[in-house]
């Protein structure tokens, strides 16, 4: 009985730890770093990105609030073109509005009158 115990214990540890690698190593919204960050309880990392992006109800949640509250929330958001595919888009489809940039890629949050309307990738 106590080594059915021991091999039953060790294989439950091996599992829950592939297991718990795995949601730890991940870049979406599944990852356990992005919903402890959601949460305020992890640092924040540029690769969260991905995360917001496959979260809906979080995306839904940054949805009228300020320009100062997005950048508490999202440290490295910019104002400013970073490469070459964002100073396009701003030449084209950004020219009036207001909106941030979500660290290198495509991801932006729109504003009007002062307040997020929409978060989410720019495409053309």
């Amino acid at each position: 009985m106590k080594k059915f115990l021991f091999i039953f214990v060790a294989l439950l540890a091996f599992t829950s730890s592939i297991a718990f690698e795995h949601f730890y190593s991940r870049n979406d919204d599944l990852s356990i770093r992005y919903i402890l960050w959601k949460h305020s309880l992890y640092p924040y990392r540029n690769e969260f990105i991905g995360g917001v992006i496959a979260d809906r109800h979080f995306q839904n949640q940054l949805v009228g609030k300020t320009k100062a509250e997005i950048l508490q929330i999202f440290p490295n958001a910019h104002e400013e073109a970073k490469h070459d595919s964002q100073r396009l888009y701003e030449k084209v489809d950004l020219i009036g509005r207001e909106y941030l940039w979500l660290g290198d890629g495509m991801t932006v949050i729109f504003f009007e009158n002062g307040f997020a309307t929409y978060v989410g990738l720019i495409k053309g």
